[in-house]
């Protein structure tokens, strides 16, 4: 369908792999959902949500946000190797959730979110509507996700995956 110029979503991506999946088929539109994957892992306790940190079960908290974290791995590992595709974070309940995924291509934001920003103040002392810059001087909003970040990014760990792994 891509090919035919009708663009594609895929939406309710819980995991990076169904992400890296959709990247590859060559769909149009990726979207982590960052709230329903934090309730997942806060409704499973034992499940690791980071495998090179402490593990939960021991009474260490790893501080690890799963669904923040997701939506970041999925863009860095998209803009290196589908820079094509664009990424959807939805489910962000805070206003945290949407600034630490600032500079991604898409946030889905509710009402409630939109009025905390609106309520934030920049660097600068005022809110000139909070938009992500290329860097913090223009308004104050510094972006945490960026193509170029993604591509200096080290994803020597996951590297490209290939349809055979």
């Amino acid at each position: 369908l891509e090919q035919q110029g009708i663009a594609k979503q895929a939406f309710h991506i819980y995991s990076f792999v169904q992400g890296v999946a959709a990247a590859q088929a060559g769909i149009s539109v990726v979207q982590p959902n960052v709230g329903r994957t934090r309730d997942w892992y806060n409704k499973n306790p034992g499940v690791i949500r980071d495998p090179n940190g402490p593990r939960e079960d021991t009474g260490f908290s790893s501080g690890i946000d799963t669904g923040i974290r997701l939506a970041s791995e999925l863009y860095g590992y998209i803009k290196k190797y589908h820079p094509k595709t664009q990424v959807m974070a939805s489910g962000l309940r805070t206003a945290k959730d949407a600034l630490a995924l600032s500079g991604c291509d898409y946030l889905v934001l509710t009402a409630k979110v939109m009025s905390e920003l609106e309520a934030t103040s920049t660097l600068q002392g005022y809110n000139s509507g909070l938009s992500a810059a290329a860097t913090a001087d223009e308004d104050g909003l510094e972006r945490m996700l960026s193509p170029a970040a993604a591509a200096a990014s080290d994803l020597a760990d996951i590297g490209p995956i290939s349809e055979a792994q």
